[in-house]
């Protein structure tokens, strides 16, 4: 059972809870909403990650976590980032490495919200809820958020007044315990509009704003 990896390495994660910290990023290819839907999310910023033959390299389960344990202690390195493409779709091939990890680093797994997720204290989840703009919408599985707890995130990447009064929609109509991000698409849309639209509705004081989708590493950090 080999999984497609578009990049291992490790550099200083760039948004949500644990922006700021050593980080090392396992990024799989294949995207469902690629290789299933045909449907690639519009202000997707990892084209080379959608599908599984664009993988640089086909680890076997045993081999990427020797790879990755052996990555983290010459690094010392303490935070993994499960990411793609969209990790869950190798869910079958990578819960045992899962499994692994989560007991021995801080386990943060970034997902579309088009899968489910499962109920882990010791897994940070980092879940989208695609706005209409993404062309998307249609797959969120809002059943995820209620197996979110106070120690994981939501985000919306918000392009368009009509992708931010959907996502004002979810947050006032559902109870949602994690942090909720709002992240102006970047280029798409100035964070000043969204500060504006977000500073006219009081009830939306807790909702923090988030930066461009980023991960903050030098060019020449890819490891694979």
């Amino acid at each position: 059972m080999t999984i497609p990896i578009a990049d291992i390495f490790v550099g200083y994660q760039g948004e949500g809870l644990t922006a700021g910290l050593r980080t090392c990023f396992i990024r799989t290819s294949g995207c469902n909403l690629v290789e299933e839907q045909k449907s690639p999310c519009t202000f997707c910023d990892t084209p080379y990650a959608w599908k599984k033959e664009q993988a640089k390299k086909l680890f076997e389960l045993d081999a990427l976590i020797k790879y990755v344990d052996h990555l983290c202690l010459v690094t010392g390195t303490h935070n993994i980032c499960l990411t793609g493409g969209e990790p869950l779709f190798h869910l079958s091939e990578l819960v045992e490495a899962i499994n692994w990890w989560k007991y021995r680093y801080a386990l943060d797994i970034e997902t579309n919200g088009s899968l489910l997720i499962w109920l882990d204290s010791n897994i940070l989840w980092s879940m989208d809820i695609k706005c209409p703009s993404s062309g998307n919408s249609q797959f969120n599985i809002y059943y995820n958020v209620h197996l979110l707890t106070q120690k994981d995130w939501i985000k919306f990447v918000i392009q368009t007044k009509k992708d931010f009064d959907f996502a004002v929609d979810i947050v006032k109509s559902r109870i949602i315990h994690p942090t909720v991000i709002f992240q102006p698409s970047w280029g798409l849309l100035k964070p000043s509009k969204l500060i504006e639209w977000m500073s006219q509705d009081r009830d939306l004081g807790h909702i923090r704003i988030g930066c461009r989708n980023n991960i903050i590493y030098p060019p020449s950090s890819s490891c694979i």
